[in-house]
């Protein structure tokens, strides 16, 4: 597979798409199974930590309430996240080998890098936060240090050796890594507000005194149900980003290091199946067309 030709960020783009249609339950399952949690605590808990952060200049009560809030709550959201990140690029490196995963299989395998991946979290997010005056700057540590969690799962490395891996690959492909990790936060934006858009105006079909805002303050209903169909876009929308990351982290290694993928599965004890990418990534096996010949 080392003389593949190179793919572009669309191409790759297209076939994370394709490989989360044909196995939406598994990834989409895997997604689910931690992300909707953490979104139902971002909902309640976030939101009331975020409103003492904005009075935190109001009186030092607010400002504590504040701190308490992120202090417990910024480690939880990173370590639901890594976590799913972790569990997906699995199921792909799987999926791409010929195995059949289950949420369970990807999950306990996970589990055994959670604090690594905890860490690296931590680190990543911590750096984001940190760099967030520059604006684009969070957008350069994403595309930096997005293959970390690979270097953990796929490779059983130490969290530094890691990091300085996720860095090279992604210094050596700097435009194809924060191309990327660009498209995916458009694609992210676009959903999201679209369907949103679209719960928004079968609202304007409904009688006002329904979707009003009640008498003593609060959210309306069209309030929830809008925040509902923001937290169900983002379970849906979750994997993609994984599964793109994790076929540009095979793409790069197989362009830089010329990764055999038989290689890979004789190292994980794992049969291969006859076409183990199904098209993705090897442009030299072509997708078979419905009503051709065997």
């Amino acid at each position: 597979l080392a003389d593949l030709k190179p793919r572009t960020v669309w191409e790759i783009t297209d076939d994370a798409f394709d490989l989360y249609r044909e196995h939406f339950v598994l990834l989409g399952g895997v997604s689910a199974v931690i992300f909707a949690p953490a979104l139902l605590l971002l909902s309640t808990a976030g939101v009331e930590a975020f409103g003492n952060f904005l009075d935190a200049t109001g009186s030092r009560t607010a400002t504590r309430d504040a701190a308490i809030g992120f202090a417990w709550l910024y480690p939880l959201l990173a370590a639901a996240y890594v976590t799913h990140f972790g569990a997906t690029a699995l199921a792909v490196r799987d999926y791409l080998t010929g195995e059949t995963p289950t949420i369970i299989s990807v999950y306990k395998r996970t589990f055994r890098h959670f604090f690594p991946l905890l860490v690296i979290a931590l680190m990543v997010g911590l750096l984001a936060f940190i760099s967030t005056c520059t604006y684009i700057g969070p957008l350069l540590v994403g595309a930096y240090y997005s293959f970390s969690a690979h270097g953990i799962v796929l490779e059983d490395r130490r969290i530094v050796d890691s990091v300085k891996r996720s860095r090279q690959i992604a210094g050596a492909y700097f435009g194809k890594s924060f191309g990327l990790l660009c498209l995916m936060g458009f694609i992210a934006l676009a959903l999201t507000g679209g369907a949103i858009a679209v719960v928004a105006l079968g609202f304007t079909f409904v009688p006002k005194d329904i979707t009003a805002t009640p008498p003593n303050g609060g959210r309306s209903i069209s309030d929830y149900i809008q925040l509902l169909t923001a937290g169900l876009m983002a379970v849906l929308i979750a994997p993609l980003p994984a599964i793109a990351t994790t076929l540009l982290y095979y793409d790069l290694r197989v362009r830089r290091e010329g990764l055999d993928i038989e290689s890979e599965a004789q190292a994980w004890d794992v049969a291969l199946a006859p076409d183990p990418f199904q098209g993705v990534l090897n442009p030299k096996i072509p997708k078979p067309k419905k009503g051709g010949k065997k």
